[in-house]
């Protein structure tokens, strides 16, 4: 084929396409004159969540403070803050010393009693000269028990005289309001700018170590008065006894032998249940030398060194059992009235890496708290891999309304005109025309729509503000919204 006749055909074929090519652009140009392009989303069911974002702490649902229940010196420590005990683990022991003496008093006054009650039993049975016997031998218990009641009030009014002029304790104290009195011009003059933050806590520490010896003499001194008073007691005791005892033995020389001598049985009776009390209380105070944790957990808290004086009801450790946990948070008074006990939350906790978990709320304060003005919540949360730490922050969507089924539509696809009545534009074919709606719960993303729209309907949601609300408008939907 020639040249000529090639360049001809090309001719004509690049005639014919600019032809067709500009028939088609005054198509799509009068297709599009007075359209709004548009994207739209076809109404369907679903439910819809309305939620509120709080923060909040992780705490340990189970925690106890482990206090130190009789004044002592620190003997030995065997737990240490990040340590896993068991129930029932020995934390820290105390110096037992004059608890184990007081014990032993008390098992030695318990054991004369039992005595004195098989004595009093014998003479009941004995006959004239076992009676002088044992009044003999009551004799001697009496002589005995005033002997040692003599004794021990004597010492325990030296350890009295002692607490009362100890040079130690008074020197402390002494000491103690010097550093208080230096303390307070301390602040004064750093308020006005003239010492420094280093000064003034120089001066702090001087005075909190000066009230810890104040404790300290103090607490090493009641030990001493408390185990002197407690041998003065039970020595009281049984000298009250010994003397019921005898008095009571010498009427058994009376006629009336049987009544009276059963009356000394049942007074000895009531001396070993006396002896019995102190026992226990003796033995209870020599058990509390040594703390125990009272739950299964991590020790979260250790205050206490070898060698330091502490006095009874002071905390030594905390321990935390973090298999359970919740999650604490401050709501406010409108929201409140929308949850209860078993409402849902989603939980969000970063420093564990865990997300979307399904809290519940367990626990709600109908009290304010003053100092933030909220409603104290708190939400439990599963823990069964252990990675949720005390005090760590959790995010808190917390449910205050749920819907049931319902037709639902994008948030932004809602208009509100000036009387502030919500509305839509509902497409039909290439027109969209507004329609009125009721709303019902919203999540911010998904609106419920209880009354206005049906499954399926298609609503404008980008291209709506260029729309009329007084006519229909051409539209090109250009896409669709999932």
């Amino acid at each position: 084929m020639s040249k000529k006749i090639l360049a001809a055909i090309a001719a004509v074929s690049v005639a014919v396409c600019m032809a067709g090519c500009s028939q088609k652009e005054a198509v799509t140009e009068e297709a599009s004159v007075g359209s709004i392009s548009v994207s739209a989303f076809a109404a369907r069911e679903d439910t819809v969540k309305n939620a509120v974002s709080y923060t909040g702490e992780i705490k340990a649902t189970d925690s106890a403070q482990v206090a130190a229940q009789v004044s002592a010196r620190v003997d030995a420590i065997y737990a240490q803050p990040g340590d896993y005990v068991e129930a029932g683990t020995v934390l820290l022991a105390l110096d037992a010393t004059s608890y184990q003496l007081v014990y032993n008093q008390a098992l030695a006054a318990y054991n004369s009693a039992l005595a004195g009650v098989e004595s009093a039993k014998a003479s009941q049975s004995s006959a004239s000269g076992g009676q002088q016997k044992t009044m003999l031998a009551l004799e001697q218990a009496l002589s005995a028990a005033q002997s040692e009641y003599d004794n021990a009030k004597a010492e325990y009014e030296r350890q009295k005289t002692l607490y009362d002029n100890d040079t130690n304790l008074v020197s402390a104290k002494n000491g103690r309001d010097t550093a208080k009195l230096n303390y307070e011009r301390m602040q004064s003059l750093f308020d006005m700018g003239a010492v420094s933050q280093m000064e003034l806590d120089n001066a702090r520490i001087a005075y909190e170590n000066a009230s810890a010896a104040v404790t300290a003499a103090e607490s090493s001194l009641q030990t001493g008065m408390d185990a002197a008073r407690t041998r003065f007691e039970t020595a009281e005791r049984n000298l009250a006894a010994a003397k019921s005892n005898y008095e009571l033995q010498k009427t058994v020389l009376n006629p009336d032998q049987d009544t009276t001598t059963q009356a000394a049985v049942n007074s000895a009776s009531a001396g070993v249940a006396s002896a019995k009390a102190a026992l226990d209380i003796a033995a209870n105070n020599l058990n509390n030398t040594k703390l125990v944790a009272p739950i299964s957990g991590y020790v979260s808290m250790k205050n206490a060194v070898v060698g330091q004086m502490v006095g009874a009801g002071s905390v030594l450790f905390e321990i935390k059992n973090t298999n359970n946990v919740h999650i604490e948070i401050g709501v406010t008074e409108s929201v409140v009235p929308e949850i209860s006990v078993g409402t849902a939350a989603v939980v969000d906790v970063q420093a564990a890496g865990l997300y979307d978990m399904v809290g519940t709320v367990s626990e709600i304060n109908p009290t304010k708290t003053a100092a933030t003005g909220m409603y104290g919540v708190k939400l439990s949360v599963p823990n069964e891999e252990g990675k949720l730490k005390d005090g760590m922050i959790a995010g808190v969507a917390l449910t205050t309304a749920e819907s049931d089924v319902t037709v639902i539509i994008p948030a932004r696809a809602v208009l509100y005109d000036t009387e502030n009545q919500p509305y839509v534009y509902v497409i039909s074919g290439e027109t969209a025309s507004k329609k009125d709606v009721v709303l019902g719960i919203s999540d911010g993303s998904y609106v419920q729509i209880t009354e206005g729209l049906a499954k399926g309907d298609r609503v404008v949601v980008s291209g709506k503000d260029f729309l009329s609300m007084d006519a229909e408008n051409k539209v090109t939907v250009v896409s669709e919204e999932e």
